[in-house]
Protein backbone atom coordinates (compact mmCIF):
# COMPACT_ATOMS: atom_id res chain seq x y z
CA UNK A 1 0.00 0.00 0.00
CA UNK A 2 1.56 3.30 -1.09
CA UNK A 3 1.82 6.48 0.98
CA UNK A 4 -0.98 8.21 -0.93
CA UNK A 5 -3.48 5.48 -0.09
CA UNK A 6 -2.41 5.44 3.57
CA UNK A 7 -2.79 9.23 3.79
CA UNK A 8 -6.25 9.03 2.22
CA UNK A 9 -7.28 6.38 4.77
CA UNK A 10 -5.97 8.52 7.63
CA UNK A 11 -7.94 11.55 6.41
CA UNK A 12 -11.05 9.40 6.00
CA UNK A 13 -10.67 8.07 9.54
CA UNK A 14 -10.48 11.62 10.91
CA UNK A 15 -13.70 12.43 9.09
CA UNK A 16 -15.38 9.25 10.35
CA UNK A 17 -14.22 10.02 13.89
CA UNK A 18 -15.71 13.51 13.76
CA UNK A 19 -19.01 12.12 12.49
CA UNK A 20 -18.91 9.46 15.19
CA UNK A 21 -18.40 12.05 17.94
CA UNK A 22 -21.30 14.15 16.65
CA UNK A 23 -23.63 11.15 16.51
CA UNK A 24 -22.60 10.06 20.00
CA UNK A 25 -23.34 13.56 21.30
CA UNK A 26 -26.75 13.43 19.63
CA UNK A 27 -27.37 10.05 21.25
CA UNK A 28 -26.42 11.52 24.62
CA UNK A 29 -29.01 14.28 24.22
CA UNK A 30 -31.69 11.78 23.23
CA UNK A 31 -30.97 9.72 26.34
CA UNK A 32 -30.11 12.37 28.93
CA UNK A 33 -31.63 15.52 27.49
CA UNK A 34 -29.88 18.82 26.97
CA UNK A 35 -26.80 19.75 29.04
CA UNK A 36 -28.71 22.61 30.68
CA UNK A 37 -31.00 20.08 32.42
CA UNK A 38 -30.26 19.30 36.06
CA UNK A 39 -28.40 16.05 36.88
CA UNK A 40 -31.55 14.69 38.55
CA UNK A 41 -33.61 15.35 35.43
CA UNK A 42 -30.96 13.80 33.18
CA UNK A 43 -30.87 10.77 35.45
CA UNK A 44 -34.65 10.37 35.18
CA UNK A 45 -34.50 10.71 31.40
CA UNK A 46 -31.82 7.99 31.32
CA UNK A 47 -34.12 5.63 33.22
CA UNK A 48 -37.03 6.41 30.93
CA UNK A 49 -34.82 5.64 27.93
CA UNK A 50 -33.91 2.27 29.44
CA UNK A 51 -37.60 1.38 29.77
CA UNK A 52 -38.31 2.42 26.18
CA UNK A 53 -35.32 0.44 24.94
CA UNK A 54 -36.37 -2.69 26.84
CA UNK A 55 -39.86 -2.57 25.32
CA UNK A 56 -38.87 -1.70 21.75
CA UNK A 57 -39.82 -4.28 19.13
CA UNK A 58 -36.53 -4.57 17.27
CA UNK A 59 -38.05 -6.57 14.43
CA UNK A 60 -40.15 -3.59 13.32
CA UNK A 61 -37.33 -1.02 13.23
CA UNK A 62 -36.31 0.56 9.96
CA UNK A 63 -32.63 0.80 9.08
CA UNK A 64 -32.56 4.47 10.08
CA UNK A 65 -34.08 3.76 13.50
CA UNK A 66 -31.70 0.84 13.95
CA UNK A 67 -28.73 3.16 13.46
CA UNK A 68 -30.16 5.66 15.96
CA UNK A 69 -30.66 2.91 18.54
CA UNK A 70 -27.19 1.46 17.99
CA UNK A 71 -25.58 4.81 18.74
CA UNK A 72 -27.72 5.20 21.87
CA UNK A 73 -26.71 1.74 23.12
CA UNK A 74 -23.09 2.55 22.33
CA UNK A 75 -23.24 5.76 24.35
CA UNK A 76 -24.82 4.08 27.38
CA UNK A 77 -22.40 1.15 27.28
CA UNK A 78 -19.34 3.37 26.98
CA UNK A 79 -20.28 6.33 29.15
CA UNK A 80 -23.01 5.13 31.47
CA UNK A 81 -26.00 7.10 32.76
CA UNK A 82 -26.23 10.32 34.68
CA UNK A 83 -26.84 9.45 38.33
CA UNK A 84 -28.51 11.60 40.95
CA UNK A 85 -26.10 13.87 42.74
CA UNK A 86 -23.50 13.79 39.96
CA UNK A 87 -22.77 16.23 37.19
CA UNK A 88 -21.38 13.79 34.65
CA UNK A 89 -21.71 10.26 33.35
CA UNK A 90 -19.92 7.45 35.12
CA UNK A 91 -17.70 5.91 32.49
CA UNK A 92 -15.77 6.42 29.33
CA UNK A 93 -14.12 4.66 26.45
CA UNK A 94 -10.43 4.57 27.28
CA UNK A 95 -8.69 2.15 24.92
CA UNK A 96 -9.04 0.02 21.80
CA UNK A 97 -9.85 -3.07 23.86
CA UNK A 98 -13.32 -1.58 24.35
CA UNK A 99 -14.06 -1.96 20.63
CA UNK A 100 -17.13 -3.99 19.74
CA UNK A 101 -15.13 -5.79 17.06
CA UNK A 102 -11.35 -5.53 17.01
CA UNK A 103 -9.82 -4.70 13.63
CA UNK A 104 -6.14 -4.17 14.29
CA UNK A 105 -5.12 -2.97 10.83
CA UNK A 106 -6.52 -2.35 7.37
CA UNK A 107 -5.56 -5.91 6.43
CA UNK A 108 -8.14 -7.17 8.95
CA UNK A 109 -11.03 -5.46 7.17
CA UNK A 110 -13.29 -8.15 5.64
CA UNK A 111 -13.54 -8.26 1.86
CA UNK A 112 -16.30 -6.07 0.48
CA UNK A 113 -16.45 -3.86 3.59
CA UNK A 114 -15.67 -0.18 3.10
CA UNK A 115 -13.36 1.73 5.42
CA UNK A 116 -16.34 3.63 6.84
CA UNK A 117 -18.17 0.37 7.57
CA UNK A 118 -15.04 -1.04 9.21
CA UNK A 119 -14.79 2.05 11.41
CA UNK A 120 -18.42 1.58 12.49
CA UNK A 121 -17.89 -2.15 13.10
CA UNK A 122 -15.24 -1.29 15.66
CA UNK A 123 -16.98 1.54 17.46
CA UNK A 124 -20.75 1.08 17.17
CA UNK A 125 -22.94 -1.59 18.74
CA UNK A 126 -23.93 -4.18 16.10
CA UNK A 127 -27.52 -5.32 15.74
CA UNK A 128 -26.77 -8.67 17.36
CA UNK A 129 -25.04 -6.98 20.29
CA UNK A 130 -27.93 -4.55 20.70
CA UNK A 131 -30.42 -7.44 20.76
CA UNK A 132 -28.34 -9.29 23.37
CA UNK A 133 -28.16 -6.18 25.55
CA UNK A 134 -31.92 -5.74 25.25
CA UNK A 135 -32.45 -9.31 26.51
CA UNK A 136 -30.21 -8.59 29.50
CA UNK A 137 -32.16 -5.40 30.21
CA UNK A 138 -35.52 -7.16 29.93
CA UNK A 139 -34.35 -9.94 32.24
CA UNK A 140 -33.17 -7.53 34.93
CA UNK A 141 -36.40 -5.53 34.79
CA UNK A 142 -38.54 -8.69 34.98
CA UNK A 143 -36.59 -9.94 38.00
CA UNK A 144 -36.90 -6.56 39.69
CA UNK A 145 -40.68 -6.42 39.24
CA UNK A 146 -41.47 -10.07 39.97
CA UNK A 147 -39.12 -10.87 42.85
CA UNK A 148 -38.11 -7.44 44.10
CA UNK A 149 -34.41 -8.17 43.63
CA UNK A 150 -31.86 -8.59 40.89
CA UNK A 151 -28.54 -10.38 40.71
CA UNK A 152 -26.09 -10.07 37.85
CA UNK A 153 -22.71 -11.72 38.12
CA UNK A 154 -19.77 -9.92 36.53
CA UNK A 155 -16.49 -11.86 36.79
CA UNK A 156 -14.19 -8.86 36.72
CA UNK A 157 -14.67 -5.12 37.03
CA UNK A 158 -11.90 -2.60 36.49
CA UNK A 159 -12.41 0.92 37.85
CA UNK A 160 -9.80 3.54 37.14
CA UNK A 161 -8.96 7.21 37.20
CA UNK A 162 -7.11 8.99 34.43
CA UNK A 163 -5.63 12.46 34.40
CA UNK A 164 -6.89 13.73 31.07
CA UNK A 165 -4.27 16.47 31.04
CA UNK A 166 -1.66 13.73 30.56
CA UNK A 167 -3.40 12.52 27.41
CA UNK A 168 -3.50 15.85 25.64
CA UNK A 169 -4.07 19.56 25.97
CA UNK A 170 -7.30 21.42 25.32
CA UNK A 171 -7.88 25.12 24.86
CA UNK A 172 -10.82 27.47 24.49
CA UNK A 173 -10.29 30.82 22.76
CA UNK A 174 -6.56 30.27 22.97
CA UNK A 175 -6.58 29.61 26.71
CA UNK A 176 -5.57 26.21 27.99
CA UNK A 177 -8.19 24.55 30.19
CA UNK A 178 -7.84 21.95 32.91
CA UNK A 179 -9.46 18.68 31.81
CA UNK A 180 -9.22 17.20 35.30
CA UNK A 181 -9.54 13.57 36.28
CA UNK A 182 -11.86 11.09 34.64
CA UNK A 183 -13.38 8.01 36.26
CA UNK A 184 -13.82 5.02 33.97
CA UNK A 185 -15.21 1.53 34.37
CA UNK A 186 -14.77 -1.68 32.40
CA UNK A 187 -16.48 -5.00 33.03
CA UNK A 188 -14.60 -6.80 30.27
CA UNK A 189 -17.15 -6.28 27.50
CA UNK A 190 -19.76 -3.78 26.40
CA UNK A 191 -22.59 -6.10 27.42
CA UNK A 192 -21.32 -6.51 30.96
CA UNK A 193 -20.44 -2.83 31.29
CA UNK A 194 -23.94 -1.91 30.08
CA UNK A 195 -25.41 -4.25 32.72
CA UNK A 196 -23.23 -2.70 35.42
CA UNK A 197 -24.42 0.81 34.55
CA UNK A 198 -28.00 -0.43 34.37
CA UNK A 199 -27.88 -1.90 37.88
CA UNK A 200 -26.38 1.39 39.12
CA UNK A 201 -29.32 3.25 37.59
CA UNK A 202 -31.92 0.76 38.82
CA UNK A 203 -30.62 1.13 42.37
CA UNK A 204 -31.94 4.70 42.32
CA UNK A 205 -35.27 4.07 40.59
CA UNK A 206 -36.26 0.53 41.61
CA UNK A 207 -39.05 1.83 43.87
CA UNK A 208 -40.59 3.74 40.96
CA UNK A 209 -40.57 1.01 38.32
CA UNK A 210 -43.99 -0.60 37.96
CA UNK A 211 -45.88 -2.75 35.50
CA UNK A 212 -49.25 -1.39 34.40
CA UNK A 213 -52.02 -3.71 35.71
CA UNK A 214 -54.42 -2.88 32.86
CA UNK A 215 -55.45 -6.10 31.07
CA UNK A 216 -54.54 -4.84 27.61
CA UNK A 217 -51.33 -3.02 28.55
CA UNK A 218 -48.78 -4.47 31.05
CA UNK A 219 -46.31 -1.77 30.08
CA UNK A 220 -43.34 -1.16 32.39
CA UNK A 221 -43.21 2.50 33.37
CA UNK A 222 -41.62 4.95 35.76
CA UNK A 223 -44.16 6.24 38.26
CA UNK A 224 -44.23 9.96 38.94
CA UNK A 225 -46.11 9.80 42.26
CA UNK A 226 -46.49 7.36 45.14
CA UNK A 227 -50.14 6.44 44.50
CA UNK A 228 -49.74 5.90 40.75
CA UNK A 229 -50.73 2.41 39.62
CA UNK A 230 -51.33 2.81 35.89
CA UNK A 231 -49.01 4.02 33.16
CA UNK A 232 -51.56 6.50 31.83
CA UNK A 233 -54.96 8.03 32.50
CA UNK A 234 -56.28 6.07 29.51
CA UNK A 235 -55.37 2.72 31.10
CA UNK A 236 -56.79 3.82 34.43
CA UNK A 237 -60.05 4.94 32.82
CA UNK A 238 -60.47 1.72 30.83
CA UNK A 239 -59.89 -0.39 33.94
CA UNK A 240 -62.35 1.58 36.05
CA UNK A 241 -64.94 1.46 33.27
CA UNK A 242 -64.48 -2.30 32.93
CA UNK A 243 -64.98 -2.73 36.68
CA UNK A 244 -68.04 -0.47 36.61
CA UNK A 245 -69.68 -2.41 33.78
CA UNK A 246 -69.02 -5.73 35.51
CA UNK A 247 -70.58 -4.54 38.79
CA UNK A 248 -74.16 -5.82 39.44
CA UNK A 249 -76.82 -3.10 39.20
CA UNK A 250 -77.97 -3.64 42.77
CA UNK A 251 -74.54 -2.48 43.96
CA UNK A 252 -74.56 0.75 41.95
CA UNK A 253 -75.03 3.79 44.19
CA UNK A 254 -76.80 7.05 43.42
CA UNK A 255 -73.61 8.65 42.18
CA UNK A 256 -72.87 5.79 39.83
CA UNK A 257 -70.28 4.13 42.04
CA UNK A 258 -70.40 0.70 43.66
CA UNK A 259 -71.65 0.76 47.24
CA UNK A 260 -69.33 -0.41 49.95
CA UNK A 261 -70.06 -3.91 51.09
CA UNK A 262 -71.05 -4.25 54.72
Amino acid sequence: MNDGVIEAIDLAEVQFRDEYVNKIQNAMERICGEPRNTPKHRSTLSMEWILRFAQTNLSTLSEAKWNILRYEVTFFAEHGPYLKGTSETQGGRMSAKFNWISLVSTSDIPEGVTHREAFELERIAPKSGTADIQKITQGLLDDLIKSGKIEFHIPKIVIGLTNLNRLGKASVNGKQIDLGWHKWISAGSHKLTFAYYLVELLSQYAHKILRCPALDCHKIFLSSRKDQKYCSIKCQGRTYLREYRSTPWERIGKKGRPKKRS
